[in-house]
This record gives structure tokens, sequence and C-alpha cells, in this order.
């Protein structure tokens, strides 16, 4: 499926924050950013099965400790450590009149997602959880669903997981039944069922009930 599509992009939303990143034994990229999605074309790194993804943060402190020393100047704040306004992570962790010096580093978001495009459009989309569901905190999405032609659109504005798209009848078959949204908007056609009485639901949203 993957080394079918024209192009396959792995997307991490939450690293926290100096990270190499390997797939298959090969460099995928480096991030020092928390602040920001980061996305990498892997079609030529991918496999069908047995992929290995390796993640390894580096101290931020070791970070900042350098950043200092090339320029003493970004001194920031006496309260906090040294050099902490040369890193793009969270400033509160390093310190201030009311916290302790904690800088931590890791996955925030305990997730990656994919995307399979052909022909300039998603033809696949998902996520992979790097903890079990029950252990993941999930927010509510607020899902949001609307109906146009034969298309059903949904929005979140959060990440979903395993969106599902419901009638009265509960008996809808649509281009794809289930997928993960990560504050974006999804359309499936209906392929068969009354798009009467719609609801949306996710993982969140089963957990709550």
């Amino acid at each position: 499926m993957f080394t079918g599509a024209d192009e396959a992009l792995l997307r991490f939303n939450g690293l926290d924050t100096i990270a190499d990143i390997t797939l298959n034994g090969k460099p995928l990229g480096s991030v020092n950013n928390m602040h920001r999605v980061w996305e990498y074309p892997v079609k030529n790194l991918i496999r069908e099965q047995g992929n290995e993804l390796v993640i390894i943060f580096s101290s931020p402190v070791k970070y900042i400790e350098e950043q200092f020393r090339k320029d003493p100047a970004i001194l920031g704040s006496e309260d906090a450590m040294r050099g902490f306004p040369g890193i793009r992570k969270g400033h509160y962790m390093f310190g201030w009149d009311w916290g302790p010096r904690l800088p931590d580093a890791g996955l925030y978001d305990n997730y990656v997602s994919y995307q399979l495009i052909e022909k300039g459009g998603i033809i696949s989309a998902g996520t992979v959880l790097f903890c079990p569901p029950k252990h993941f905190k999930f927010i509510d999405p607020g899902l949001k669903i609307r109906l146009e032609g034969d298309e059903i659109a949904v929005s979140a504005a959060a990440y979903a997981k395993s969106v599902e798209i419901r009638n009265e009848n509960d008996d809808l078959i649509l281009s794809d039944n289930f997928f993960d949204l990560n504050g974006d908007e999804r359309r499936v056609k209906i392929l068969k069922g009354d798009p009467r009485g719609l609801s949306v639901r996710s993982v969140y949203n089963i957990g709550c009930g």
C-alpha cells in the first residue's frame, strides 16, 4: 500500500525539542522546535512491513549551554537557566520566579501520522499511537459534520482517533468508514445508505460514553 502511492508522508505533531529521526536506519531529519509540525517524505524509505522508526532526543540543557557560550547576551532572565531564549521550547520549563528549573524532553502528543498521496490527492491517512489508547490523553476534538451532495465532510478542532460516521439506520457504507483527523477536515463519499440522521464520534466520545 505505502510503496504503491505517488508519495508517502510522515508527520510529527509533538516533538520536544532537540531530536534526530531515522527510518529503517536512514536519517529522516533533525528537529529543534517543539512549537511546529515536522513532515517528511518517506516513499523511498518505507517498507510494506517491518519498519523501524527511531527518535533520539538530546538534552535541552546542553543545547542552551552551547547557545549561551556562543552569545552570552541571550541570558534572558536571572530567574531562569542561562541561554534559554536560544531554544524553541516552552521557556517556563527553564524556571521563572514562580517555577522550578525542570526542562524535559520527549513526545508530548504520543503519536505520528501518515498520508499517502496519489495524483495530487490523499488516498489514505491515519495515525499510530506510541502508547495504548487507554493511556492516551484524548481531548474533545470538537467534531462537526455536514452533508454536501454525495459527500460527507467531517472537521475536527483537535486530534481525533478513529472517527466514525453513522446514520439513523446504522447501515451507512462510505468510501472510508474509519479515519483519523489532525485538527483538519476529511471528505468521504456515500456508497450506500440514507444520510438522514447523521452523527459522528471518535475514541474520545466512546470513552466518555
